[in-house]
């Protein structure tokens, strides 16, 4: 199952953030950061997503640890 990408229009897979482009525009630390389950997931993912709506670039983003 896919879903779209929320910064662009390519598909994304199912449980996967973004698209695979979009990935890997991304920092190495962002990366990082939103791959660690546990405590703050969900609050993680919020920053990534609010960043993306106010057009942040996405080599720009950073995650609060």
């Amino acid at each position: 199952m896919t879903s779209q990408c929320p910064n662009c229009t390519n598909a994304r897979a199912a449980r996967k953030y973004l698209c695979p482009p979009c990935w890997r525009a991304l920092t190495p630390a962002t990366r990082g950061a939103l791959n660690r389950t546990g405590d703050g997931a969900i609050r993680r993912y919020q920053a990534l997503l609010d960043q993306i709506r106010n057009r942040t670039p996405l080599g720009q983003i950073e995650i609060p640890e």
